[in-house]
């Protein structure tokens, strides 16, 4: 794109071309910038999730401190996400088992411009008006973490094909 300016003449249009080359090269960098972050977030992840607690296992540790004065420890980390081809049966079961609470509705309505009053009506109004509407439910995916931690802590099993569940040792430094 950039090299389909034409060089005009004068300073103005020379500067222009420079700088649109500067901002194609600035966002080529910032692409690379992002996936080089990217990778050292999962690498992190890596050793904080794997290798170091895998190590402090095989070492039979719980905590360790350096000569430095580093620490490091193990702590138990949640992790839960519905699972979205299963999602209606995991709202289900949460609301079978008593955990409906965590099940959140969005309603999304269409009033097109200027309808600020009708926003204001009540659901059951919808229908009347011929606003077209839709119920979205979901579950805040730190709010199911949570809850999904406080299961297992107290004992109680989660279907961990509906809800992907697991459950690590994070390798935590202070």
């Amino acid at each position: 794109m950039v090299e389909q300016i034409k060089k005009g003449s004068g300073d103005k249009y020379d500067y222009l071309h420079d700088q649109c080359k500067i901002l194609e090269q600035t966002n080529k960098e910032i692409e690379e910038l992002e996936k080089q972050v990217s990778e050292k977030k999962e690498y992190r992840m890596k050793l904080r999730d794997e290798v170091i607690p895998n190590l402090m296992e095989e070492l039979n540790i719980k905590k360790w401190e350096f000569t430095d004065g580093t620490e490091i420890s193990l702590s138990p980390f949640y992790g839960a996400k519905l699972s979205q081809e299963r999602k209606q049966e995991c709202f289900e079961w949460l609301r079978e088992n008593g955990h409906g609470a965590l099940i959140k509705n969005f309603i999304t309505v269409d009033l097109g411009m200027k309808k600020d009053q009708v926003a204001q009506k009540v659901l059951d109004y919808l229908k009347s008006l011929n606003i077209s509407s839709e119920v979205k439910e979901d579950v805040h995916s730190q709010t199911l973490k949570a809850w999904f931690k406080g299961e297992i802590e107290e004992g109680r099993s989660v279907p961990s094909d509906l809800f992907q569940t697991y459950v690590t040792n994070r390798a935590k430094l202070k």
